[in-house]
């Protein structure tokens, strides 16, 4: 029995609860990341990767509607924007991170240099603009996603989202390696999840640092 790290656990927890806050605008809600990793790679215990202990998540803007209205939807739901200077980093149950993300071309925003997209009604702390996920709004399924208890034998709770599929995610470790060595975007950026793809691939030379830029 392989036996689930609890800040990996709360991190799932804490995702359902915001897919679950989501949930009337779950059509333009999609797994990126470390956590889609995860689920097109299952348990993978001898790597030790699934230790990520926040969740990301894109919009599809041109999914989105108008009601729900999500900033004042998430707030209902417990979780928190602590800082006013980083737009879509919101923060649930026991302090676990979800980050929420649109693209540059869905933002709505002409000012080069915003991380606020302009989505009204949703208030602008609702996400951040993000480059290099934009293969996941062509390129995702439905996934079923199961919260994690002590063990990977109890499961419970169940949501069904939209999940990045492998090769747009792939795609997002390369870009992420681009942005690692100071690549063409004004601002540098971690890619969630590029340690994680690393590890599930078997890569052990790239633990321990940033994602591995080689083929």
């Amino acid at each position: 029995m392989s036996v689930i790290d609890p800040e990996y656990a709360a991190a799932r927890s804490v995702l359902l609860d915001a897919l679950d806050a989501l949930g009337a605008q779950a059509g333009a809600v999609i797994l990126v990341g470390a956590q889609a990793v995860y689920v097109h790679t299952g348990d993978v215990p001898e790597t030790g990767i699934n230790r990520t202990t926040d969740s990301d998540l894109a919009i599809n803007t041109e999914l989105l509607e108008a009601d729900p209205e999500l900033t004042s939807t998430l707030e209902a739901a417990g979780f928190v924007n602590k800082d006013s200077n980083l737009p879509g980093s919101w923060t649930g149950a026991h302090g676990v991170k979800v980050d929420i993300m649109t693209v540059p071309h869905q933002s709505n925003q002409t000012k080069a240099r915003s991380r606020s997209p302009r989505l009204p009604p949703h208030g602008q702390q609702l996400a951040r603009i993000t480059p290099g996920l934009e293969p996941a709004l062509v390129d995702n399924a439905q996934h079923t996603i199961l919260a994690l208890k002590n063990s990977w034998d109890e499961l419970h709770d169940v949501s069904g989202s939209s999940v990045i599929g492998p090769v747009p995610q792939l795609g997002r470790g390369l870009s992420g390696c681009r942005s690692e060595s100071g690549g063409d975007h004004p601002t540098r950026r971690r890619d969630p999840g590029a340690k994680e793809r690393g590890r599930a691939s078997g890569d052990r030379a790239s633990h321990g640092r940033g994602p591995d830029c080689r083929l």
